[in-house]
């Protein structure tokens, strides 16, 4: 549960740095580097990380909420809105290392889990012009 919580409040982080509203060392996070020419799919994302939230544990707290919401307007996108399936959803090398980083945070929960995943494995953060071309990359 903490864990998709603070994925949660990373989302609302990212979103803000690639709306430049965020003024910390989130503006060059190798996550927002990630997101970066792939905003709409980014706030998708989100939203799909909220309704998994809500459906797991109920509603979302109301300054999460209300902050999703503002973020929402300022995306400027909904649910009905067009969007590419970007090229790392498939990519062994972001699900494995992500994996690996919840397996050193929580290794009696995540090795259950993916037992076949080295702990060792480096964070691999994509993005979309270096890691797939610039066929990709819209900024």
């Amino acid at each position: 549960m903490l864990d998709l919580h603070r994925q949660l409040v990373d989302c609302l982080k990212i979103g803000r740095a690639l709306l430049g509203k965020e003024r910390s060392e989130w503006i060059e996070h190798p996550a927002v580097m990630m997101w970066l020419g792939a905003e709409q799919e980014f706030w998708m994302y989100t939203l799909f990380m909220n309704h998994d939230w809500t459906i797991r544990y109920g509603r979302n707290k109301r300054e999460n909420h209300l902050a999703f919401v503002k973020l929402q307007d300022e995306f400027d996108v909904g649910m009905d809105s067009g969007w590419n399936l970007l090229p790392w959803r498939d990519d062994p090398r972001l699900h494995d290392s992500h994996k690996a980083a919840l397996i050193r945070h929580n290794p009696e929960h995540y090795l259950a889990i993916w037992p076949h995943i080295s702990p060792d494995l480096p964070m691999f953060w994509p993005t979309l012009h270096e890691d797939y071309g610039p066929h990709f990359y819209n900024v």
